[in-house]
């Protein structure tokens, strides 16, 4: 019994780790100068992409970015194994109706 709460409570755990974590990549991406320091950004060259012209926008843009990426790599073959869950569940029902 505890085990099949604990495969029922996994895909919502998942959803709420996913969200917390994109908030978490939101806020460090935001604050990603102010953690980097002004010693470390005077340093580093100009352009576009230096870490110098990073503001508070561009940072939650590429923690937004790193966020996806990190989120399908470890968490992505547990949201397709709950839904290759559901639709055998959904067969097992639809074959449980017709017999």
């Amino acid at each position: 019994m505890l085990a099949k709460l604990i495969v029922n409570f996994h895909r919502i755990f998942i959803e709420i780790c996913l969200w917390l974590s994109l908030v978490l990549f939101l806020i460090i991406g935001w604050n990603f100068p102010i953690l980097l320091g002004e010693e470390f950004l005077s340093k580093s060259g100009d352009g576009f992409f230096s870490l110098s012209s990073i503001s508070g926008l561009k940072g939650a843009i590429v923690g937004i970015v790193t966020w996806f990426l990190t989120a399908v790599v470890f968490l992505g073959r547990f949201l397709v194994l709950g839904d290759i869950r559901a639709r055998v569940r959904n067969i097992e029902d639809q074959l449980n109706e017709g017999a």
